[in-house]
């Protein structure tokens, strides 16, 4: 019969998971199990290879525990806290390790990768976990406690990915596991991995099938000149969210067209991530002039920057096309109003960073630490890698759009 030693039982109990390092045992009349953890993790990678079980748990002690339960997981993934007041996170546990597949040992911002420590010598294959037997040492069985010297014959597992009968997008990885499979996008795209968008990134916020949730009283709406918008009242938890986008710190440029019904409050971030990590935000301000903002890293003393333009107010209840970009080797950006351009510098700090929180979504007329919400008609938002110059924007993204005669 299978029992947790005492000291297992006791940390379940009572919450007493307060190292990186720990022992969790199994014990029968002659075996043991032994899980213990590699102090250090690998930021911003997963280890895509033999994923058992994929679930979201409250914090990364409680995924070690899944981890435990499960009897031949030997490392796992951890993706950053989502959104909202709970902040869970997502939790994928391998039967395999990095030592054994290097090549499966891949980036994805705001992961971490845990492995085991290989008390056995080596990492155990997939069937098998490493146990302590006979107070002699380690060795590598059969998680079948009532027949432990079993080889664990190994079941054969067609690999989907493999032999290409997978129906994952062309821009994910396709990650086998056993009798199925997963889709993951590749970095620098976002989706559900049976599709996937990369830059340039455009949501044309009409209904139609695309990356987005909408939260609250947000719906799509006929506006003028028969244009399905997105529609946000302004009420409590109404908004519309994304997957988080990959913003390059080096240039890049957002783009909206915003038929703005009230002024807000105070500064009400129209896209971005303005988080207790927050790291940027297209924005109007209480007087309706259009405005953003990013975190400066630490050591900064002044950790927000922000800059509107003093000519650049978002009128009421009239289309308007809005847009910022950003040249981090030109330390300046642009903030654009119906194709007319205002110039910021930020030549004063040069360590200013607009980049990834590491939070898996962006939020769409919303302030996350106020919890504040945007009333609002939103449509045709675009997210280019590199800063476009004021031509491009008049021209391309403002004059030849629909909705430019209504302005």
């Amino acid at each position: 019969m299978r029992t947790f030693s005492s000291f297992a039982l006791a940390a379940a109990l009572f919450g007493v998971w307060k190292t990186w390092i720990f022992f969790i045992l199994v014990s029968t009349q002659e075996h043991c199990r032994v899980l213990n953890f590699q102090a250090t993790s690998f930021k911003d990678k997963v280890l895509n290879k033999s994923v058992i079980k994929n679930m979201t748990v409250k914090d990364e002690q409680l995924c070690q525990l899944r981890c435990f339960v499960e009897e031949t997981c030997k490392s796992y993934n951890l993706g950053p806290p989502e959104s909202g007041g709970e902040g869970k996170r997502v939790c994928e546990l391998s039967s395999s390790h990095h030592v054994l597949h290097p090549d499966y040992l891949v980036s994805k911002s705001g992961f971490i990768y845990r492995p085991s420590v290989n008390l056995c010598g080596i990492p155990c294959p997939e069937k098998q976990s490493c146990y302590s037997v006979h107070h002699d040492g380690f060795t590598c069985l059969c998680p079948d406690l009532e027949n432990p010297e079993n080889t664990c014959t190994e079941v054969s597992d067609v690999d989907e990915c493999a032999v290409d009968t997978h129906d994952c997008a062309a821009d994910t990885d396709c990650i086998n596991t056993e009798g199925s499979f997963l889709c993951s996008c590749r970095v620098g795209y976002v989706g559900d991995g049976k599709s996937c968008q990369g830059f340039p990134f455009r949501l044309r916020l009409d209904g139609t099938k695309e990356p987005l949730s909408l939260s609250g009283a947000a719906r799509f709406t006929v506006a003028e000149g028969n244009i399905t918008a997105l529609y946000l009242d302004g009420s409590p938890l109404t908004y519309a969210v994304t997957p988080a986008i990959p913003i390059l710190i080096t240039g890049f440029t957002i783009s909206v067209w915003i038929k703005l019904l009230k002024y807000p409050k105070s500064f009400q971030p129209i896209y971005g991530d303005w988080s207790s990590n927050a790291s940027f935000a297209l924005s109007v301000n209480e007087d309706g002039r259009l405005c953003t903002e990013a975190k400066r890293p630490a050591p900064a003393t002044d950790n927000v920057f922000s800059t509107c333009g003093n000519l650049h107010v978002i009128p009421l209840n009239k289309w308007t096309h809005v847009g910022m970009t950003w040249r981090k080797n030109q330390l300046n950006g642009k903030l654009f109003l119906n194709g007319k351009a205002f110039q910021y510098h930020v030549r004063e700090n040069p360590l200013l960073a607009f980049k990834n929180s590491g939070r898996l979504l962006h939020d769409i007329g919303f302030r996350e630490d106020t919890g504040d919400t945007i009333q609002a008609y939103l449509s045709d938002f675009v997210i280019l890698s590199r800063g476009k110059n004021e031509k491009y924007f008049k021209q391309e993204l403002f004059e030849n759009h629909p909705l430019s005669k209504f302005t």
